[in-house]
């Protein structure tokens, strides 16, 4: 290929365009990297919360579990205490 004398760019305009180059890919791999983090940021918080939400739905559970075992417990004692009372009158009668 032929190229005309006037046509061609000088050496120090060779480096320039390449240093511009060069500049201009590092900003964008920062400006990747920075967008980078803050995604994975993001996924992380959204993980975080789904893992309290979990905890939180168990927690949950557990407490009207142990207010289910209370309340179980509070009857049997109620329950134990009409009946012995009965089988106490029964025996007087």
């Amino acid at each position: 290929m032929y190229v005309r004398l006037g046509s061609r760019i000088s050496f120090r305009q060779a480096v320039m365009t390449l240093l511009v180059g060069l500049v201009l890919a590092i900003v964008l791999s920062g400006f990747q990297i920075g967008w980078d983090l803050v995604r994975e940021r993001r996924r992380r918080d959204e993980e975080i919360g789904l893992l309290v939400e979990s905890v939180n739905a168990l927690l949950d559970k557990f407490q009207d579990h142990l207010e289910k075992r209370r309340t179980a417990e509070l009857r049997l004692r109620e329950n134990e205490l009409r009946y012995r009372r009965i089988f106490e009158n029964m025996r007087d009668v």
